[in-house]
């Protein structure tokens, strides 16, 4: 099956659609959760966009490979990272596109049928809202950083309840 799908569609936000939401927000807490497991050395970032997440990792990992359907994504992260990332897109990679929702069960068999053992599963953040309702409530006073870190305390409690889910694995 080819897949004619247009990635770098979803650099341009229109007024139903935004690809990236509250990146400032979002961003420590997905960090405070990986951390405990960061090995300094080489690190592969899935989705990459345009490198807002990776610039926070360059400080953690000396070569970081970002695997991004957009090139247009790549390049503008690549330049704003001056040049600190490598690009793993192939012409094959841009042909074929896998797409699959994972819950943590889901994810989890698909991490143990490739060999590898799963340390920790957990989620990152417990979110209550729509992402557009969430970039309206933080421009306002209501939602205090005590409330995040709560939401980010329940994400690891009720990993289920989170939009944002990850597995930190071992070789087998």
């Amino acid at each position: 099956m080819i897949n004619t799908k247009d990635y770098n569609m979803k650099l341009n936000d229109t007024e139903d659609y935004q690809y990236s939401y509250g990146f400032d927000v979002m961003h420590p807490f997905v960090i405070k959760s990986f951390k405990p497991y960061f090995n300094k050395g080489n690190l592969l970032e899935l989705g990459s966009f345009k490198g807002h997440f990776t610039k926070r990792l360059t400080s953690s990992f000396y070569d970081i490979t970002c695997v991004e359907a957009s090139d247009e994504a790549i390049e503008i992260g690549r330049s704003s990272l001056g040049g600190k990332i490598n690009s793993a897109i192939t012409p094959a990679g841009k042909e074929y596109a896998h797409h699959i929702t994972y819950t943590l069960d889901i994810l989890e068999r698909d991490a143990k049928a490739v060999d590898l053992r799963v340390v920790y599963r957990s989620g990152v953040f417990f979110k209550t809202l729509a992402n557009f309702q969430w970039d309206r409530l933080l421009e306002t006073d209501i939602i205090s950083n005590e409330y995040l870190e709560g939401c980010f305390q329940l994400g690891k409690q009720y990993p289920d309840l989170c939009s944002s889910i990850f597995l930190t694995c071992e070789k087998g």
